[in-house]
């Protein structure tokens, strides 16, 4: 359903963004939750932000413009959006970004200095192929955040690959480590944590198979023990089934390390998120089981891995 009212309308004077004005604006608790949502996966639709944050549609649209007036958020209708995603027929959703006094608020709900803030201006004309698959991550997470609901589970945290890079060092080597998402998920009481990749099958398998040893090395350098408890779960979610198995195949024969990766295909997951026939492992020709995003892996399933001597 595409956005209603008047797109192009006249904005708050930017030059009335100020302290006062961002401590005086009268907050509600759909303001920060969506702000900081919006900052913190860079781009989002408005259907995405009601799905993750749960609140009335009519409500969600008339906060967002309110958002939007007084220069929070900055949005978008990409033309592109129109005629390859809505085959030019209708209206399209508004794409939301974080805007200047967004970034101001944020330095006070995230209790940061406004230079740590990571966003400048420039970065809300993101072009349209990488704004689809910043798009295609915030909808990972909207379907993550519906189940999560029906199933009584918690969205403890998430981030996008903006807030994930990081640089790092092992054994004398320098390496740059960014995946595309991160998650972490309360279930029964305990607390799960995830990277994603969202493979959308633009590169071919040898350059997917790049990022493995970034994966590899960053859990062997012991360097993600200044951010996560422990090392995240890898779900990498691509095109297609096939493309799914052959990325499993092919990962589990390019590991260095027992870092758990886990593959699924778009629609099994948006059918069934936390089913226990979504993903598979880099084990399954050995053993072709299927898992949920939650299982434990079998040791057996492990067995064979190019492991390095004494780095486990």
């Amino acid at each position: 359903m595409g956005e209603r009212g008047k797109r192009k309308i006249d904005r708050l004077d930017p030059q009335l963004i100020s302290d006062r004005f961002i401590k005086d604006f009268e907050y509600l608790p759909i303001h920060r939750k969506v702000i900081e949502l919006v900052y913190k996966m860079r781009a989002i639709r408005t259907s995405q932000i009601t799905r993750i944050t749960g609140y009335n549609a009519n409500y969600v649209r008339r906060e967002l413009h309110n958002l939007y007036y007084n220069r929070f958020l900055d949005r978008t209708y990409p033309y592109e959006q129109k005629v390859i995603e809505n085959d030019n027929k209708g209206s399209v959703q508004g794409i939301y970004f974080i805007d200047e006094a967004g970034r101001i608020a944020l330095s006070g709900f995230l209790n940061m200095d406004l230079r740590e803030i990571k966003w400048r201006p420039v970065e809300n004309l993101i072009k349209y192929d990488y704004l689809k698959h910043a798009l295609e991550c915030s909808e990972i997470l909207a379907k993550v955040h519906e189940e999560c609901r029906r199933a009584g589970y918690t969205v403890l945290d998430y981030a996008c690959e903006k807030h994930l890079w990081k640089k790092f060092s092992y054994q004398g080597t320098q390496y740059e480590f960014c995946p595309d998402m991160y998650m972490r998920i309360m279930k029964d009481k305990y607390a799960y944590s995830f990277f994603v990749e969202n493979d959308e099958a633009t590169m071919d398998v040898r350059s997917f198979l790049a990022k493995v040893p970034k994966y590899d090395n960053f859990k062997l350098s012991g360097g993600y023990e200044e951010e996560y408890d422990i090392y995240p779960r890898v779900l990498v979610i691509t095109t297609s089934r096939e493309r799914a198995l052959t990325l499993a195949r092919e990962v589990g024969k390019k590991q260095k390390s027992k870092v758990e990766f886990l593959f699924t295909w778009h629609d099994a997951f948006y059918e069934l998120p936390f089913g226990s026939k979504t993903f598979i492992h880099t084990s399954v020709e050995k053993l072709p089981r299927t898992y949920s995003m939650f299982d434990e892996i079998p040791e057996e399933a492990k067995i064979g891995l190019n492991e390095e001597p004494n780095k486990q």
